[in-house]
C-alpha cells in the first residue's frame, strides 16, 4: 500500500482510504473501511467498499492524507470496537474484509480478522422500526420526526407544490426525518452533506422508489429542505445550499436508485416479497413468506440474493424483510406510531 487517507463525514462518520497494489497490475485497487460511533466513546467498523482502480484525487474534497500506518491503526481500533460490542460489519463487508486487513498489514491482523469473522453481522438494514421500544432509537427525536412529517404533510395539502411532487415530498419528508432521528440528530437539521448521504446512501438502499417517480426524488427532497426554512426550522441560507445539492446529485442518485447493486438487502428482499404478492403491511403474510425464505438451502438463498458470497442469516430474514419501506408502508407505520402514543398517554 502507498497512499491512505481520511474522510472525517458528518455526525461522526468517517472512513479510512487506502490504495494498495494489485498482485501483477499496474494499477492499484481502493478500499474504504467506513466506521461509525460505538458504545463507550469508541468505533466500529460498518462497511468495506471497492472503489475506483486509482486513488482519490484531490484531497480538499474533504479528504485528508495520512500515514500507511496511522491507517493501519484506525482500521484495527475499529475491529477491537466490533469485537467490545459483539458485531461484524455489514454482511456484504465479510467477503472484502480480509483484503482490506491485509492491504494494510495490521499487526496481528489475521488474529483480529479471524475472531471479527466469526461474529454476526451488524444488521443496520434490519433495524426494526415497527418495534414497540423504537429498537433503541431516542424515542423524543423519533416523536419529532413524526410531528415534522404530520405538519409537512399538512403543509403540503394547501402549498403551490405540483401535484406529482405532493406526495413524493411527503414521503420523502418523512423517510429524511426518520433517517436523522436514527442516527441520533435533530430530524430538521440538514446540511448539503448529510442531504447528498441521503439521496446517495440511505434512499437508494432503504426506499422503493417506483421507477417513474426516480427523476422527481432530488426535487421533493428540495421541497422538504425549502419548507423547513419557509417555516423557521431552519436556517434559510443553509436550507437553499442543501436544496442545491439536492438538485446537483440528481444524476447520481438516479444511477443509484435504479441500480439493483445499490439497494441494501432489506430493500431486495422486499422487492422479492412484492413480487410473489406478499402483502408488506399484513405480518401473517410477511411471517409466512419469510419462514419459506429461511426453509431454501443455503445456496439456493445465496443464488436468489447474493451478498458477496455471505448469505443472510436465518435470524436476519424476517428483520430485513420488514426493514424496507414503500411509500404506502411508511403512511400505515407513521399511523400506527401515532395510534401508540396517543394510547400511551391514557
Amino acid at each position: 500500500m502507498a497512499e491512505a487517507w481520511r474522510y472525517q463525514a458528518h455526525h461522526g462518520h468517517e472512513a479510512v482510504i487506502c490504495a494498495c497494489a494489485r498482485p501483477g497490475r499496474p494499477d492499484r485497487q481502493v478500499i474504504a473501511a467506513m466506521t461509525e460511533p460505538a458504545g463507550g466513546g469508541g468505533r466500529a467498523l460498518g462497511g468495506v467498499v471497492m472503489g475506483e482502480p486509482e486513488p482519490p484525487g484531490d484531497a480538499g474534497a474533504g479528504l485528508t492524507p495520512i500515514a500507511p500506518r496511522e491507517a493501519a491503526h484506525l482500521v484495527s481500533e475499529a475491529l477491537r470496537g466490533n469485537l467490545a460490542a459483539g458485531f461484524g460489519p455489514e454482511a456484504d463487508a465479510y467477503a472484502r474484509l480480509p483484503l482490506l486487513v491485509r492491504a494494510l498489514g495490521i499487526p496481528e491482523g489475521e488474529e483480529l480478522l479471524a475472531d471479527v469473522m466469526a461474529l454476526p453481522p451488524v444488521d443496520i438494514d434490519a433495524l426494526d422500526p415497527d418495534a414497540e421500544d423504537g429498537g433503541g432509537r431516542d424515542a423524543a427525536l423519533e416523536a419529532e420526526a413524526d410531528a415534522l412529517a404530520a405538519d409537512l404533510e399538512t403543509w403540503l395539502g394547501a402549498a403551490p407544490v405540483e401535484d406529482d411532487l405532493v406526495a413524493l415530498a411527503a414521503w420523502m419528508g418523512e423517510a429524511m426525518f426518520q433517517a436523522r432521528a436514527a442516527v441520533g440528530a435533530p430530524p430538521g437539521d440538514w446540511d448539503p452533506d448529510a442531504v447528498e448521504d441521503f439521496l446517495l446512501g440511505t434512499a437508494p438502499r432503504r426506499l422503493l422508489i417506483d421507477p417513474p417517480d426516480v427523476p422527481l426524488v432530488p426535487e421533493a427532497v428540495a421541497v422538504v429542505l425549502e419548507w423547513l426554512a419557509t417555516t423557521g426550522r431552519a436556517d434559510a441560507a443553509l436550507a437553499a445550499e442543501s436544496a442545491r445539492r439536492a438538485r446537483e446529485v440528481g444524476p447520481r442518485f438516479a444511477e443509484a436508485a435504479t441500480d439493483p447493486a445499490s439497494r441494501g438487502p432489506a430493500a431486495r428482499l422486499m422487492e422479492m416479497m412484492l413480487a410473489d404478492g406478499v402483502d408488506p403491511n399484513d405480518p401473517a403474510a410477511v411471517q409466512a413468506w419469510v419462514e419459506a425464505w429461511n426453509a431454501l438451502p443455503e445456496a439456493e438463498r445465496r443464488r436468489r440474493l447474493p451478498l458477496d458470497g455471505r448469505p443472510p442469516s436465518h435470524e436476519a430474514g424476517a428483520a430485513r424483510a420488514r426493514g424496507a419501506v414503500s411509500r404506502e408502508r411508511a403512511r400505515k407505520r407513521r399511523g400506527a406510531r401515532e395510534a401508540r402514543r396517543r394510547n400511551r398517554g391514557r
